[in-house]
């Protein structure tokens, strides 16, 4: 952050009565410039770059909002702390490149999300063909308020637990690839797989990913160890998301709450850049003309 956006930024801050600003720590006050309706609650400035911001739990979702555009809009970098934000507020954040960081989204737990308008990697688009991809599936079965996860133990995201998935075979549908990666790995045949989830990827190095993820309710078969992962029952509730990509915090809830959705994400390794979640939307939008239908 430069010192002329940082003094504008202080400009639109007054510390409440007794309250000193420190870099790095938040500060109860008011947040107002002209345009905007003003907001209450906790504000502060990032050691070395950014801003972080957390509303009063009764300020209006649409001043946040608007609030989080103005930022935007500056080339800052926010954090938002929110207490339980709506589905509705975290579609329109998501729309505008806000993720997860620490909470689950879509519980009353507090939320914590940012966004880099300025990130060393823009995520890819929604818009278009996804060239040069690798062509990828994952599948989640739900029962309940479980989720079938699994410790992957080779391979692409060796040490991290997520679905059972993997690369698509020359030939093959997604679904099929879905299909087959659950049986290899654990040992199950999902029951009737419904897509839920296009998600594209593209590493710093180059590389990209074009993944599509499956949630079925009934599978048959016992789920069993495999040279690939181990499987491993979850709550919902308590989704293990500090053992996972990074990127699934931001998605995933929604998934598994029955949402269907387009997602994109810039990544270095195992580190999320930046990314867009457009929730409601047709994940079959996003299916190589070769394998639609």
């Amino acid at each position: 952050m430069d010192p002329a956006q940082r003094d504008a930024l202080s400009a639109w801050f007054t510390p409440a009565p007794g309250a000193l600003p420190h870099r790095g720590k938040l500060c109860p006050g008011i947040l107002s410039a002209p345009g905007l309706a003003p907001l209450s609650g906790c504000f502060g400035l990032r050691r070395r770059s950014g801003a972080m911001l957390a509303p009063r739990p009764s300020a209006p979702e649409d001043a946040v909002l608007a609030w989080a555009d103005r930022f935007l809009a500056e080339g800052v970098a926010l954090s938002l702390l929110l207490p339980g934000p709506s589905p509705a507020a975290l579609k329109a954040l998501g729309r505008r490149g806000f993720l997860p960081r620490a909470g689950q989204p879509l519980q009353a737990a507090r939320l914590i999300l940012a966004c880099d308008p300025r990130p060393s990697l823009a995520p890819p688009t929604l818009q278009g063909p996804f060239p040069g991809a690798q062509l990828a599936t994952l599948l989640f079965v739900c029962q309940g308020d479980r989720v079938l996860l699994m410790e992957k133990k080779r391979g692409h995201g060796a040490g991290l637990i997520n679905g059972p998935g993997g690369k698509l075979e020359p030939g093959e549908s997604l679904r099929a690839c879905a299909l087959r990666e659950a049986k290899e790995e654990l040992g199950i045949r999902g029951e009737a797989p419904r897509l839920c989830a296009e998600l594209r990827f593209e590493d710093e190095d180059g590389s990209r990913i074009h993944g599509f993820a499956y949630r079925c309710e009934a599978f048959q078969g016992a789920p069993r160890e495999s040279a690939e992962g181990k499987p491993l029952w979850v709550s919902r509730q308590a989704m293990p998301y500090g053992r996972m990509w990074a990127d699934d915090r931001g998605w995933l809830p929604w998934v598994l709450r029955g949402y269907r959705l387009r997602a994109s994400f810039a990544t270095a390794g195992t580190r999320l850049l930046a990314g867009h979640l457009a929730i409601d939307a047709a994940p079959e939008q996003g299916v190589p003309p070769a394998l639609a239908g």
